[in-house]
């Protein structure tokens, strides 16, 4: 079963040391949409002060599966 890393970058750089272990890439992505909503709950309102923050996602050799972007950044409605 292929490791896979979760790299977190929100204005400092929190490298994912141990990885995680999948069965597939789309397990993996599953398992960085789960870990995202988990990071959210518990900034609470302070994720709102972040104007973006990124999730990198590679396998265990180094190649890059995939990038989450997100953003606090607050849009009044018009």
């Amino acid at each position: 079963m292929p490791r896979y890393f979760f790299h977190v970058r929100d204005g400092q750089y929190l490298p994912d040391l141990s990885g995680t272990l999948c069965e597939s890439d789309e397990q993996a992505r599953a398992q960085a949409i789960s870990a995202a909503s988990e990071m959210i709950v518990q900034l609470g309102a302070r994720f709102f002060d972040l104007r973006g923050w990124q999730m990198r996602v590679e396998e265990e050799g180094g190649r890059p599966l995939f990038t989450l972007y997100f953003s606090g950044l607050i849009v009044a409605a018009e």
